[in-house]
């Protein structure tokens, strides 16, 4: 799986998914402490099951909200749009 982390209302730090190809399942909204790939990482470690399982478990107890890639990578592009692409994971 791909992880990507957006921005919506240029503050709302958001954890999504690629799901399919060009499909993001946003993970902060089914649980809004999910905002941050570190987060993940932590949660699923936890839990004692892979990062992808974990996220693949997660997407089945809830309904994501889903959006288009290259919708969000457009409105990044040109400062349009609710929900940017944000700076690369800091690790």
């Amino acid at each position: 799986m791909k992880y990507y982390r957006t921005i919506r209302s240029g503050t709302q730090h958001r954890l999504a998914v690629e799901t399919e190809s060009g499909r993001l399942a946003d993970l902060t909204s089914i649980d809004e402490s999910l905002d941050d790939l570190n987060v993940l990482v932590t949660e699923a470690s936890l839990s004692g099951a892979s990062i992808d399982s974990y996220t693949q478990k997660l997407l089945e107890s809830g309904s994501a909200e889903t959006l288009s890639i290259e919708q969000v990578v457009e409105d990044s592009r040109h400062k349009t749009g609710d929900t940017w692409l944000n700076w690369p994971f800091d690790f």
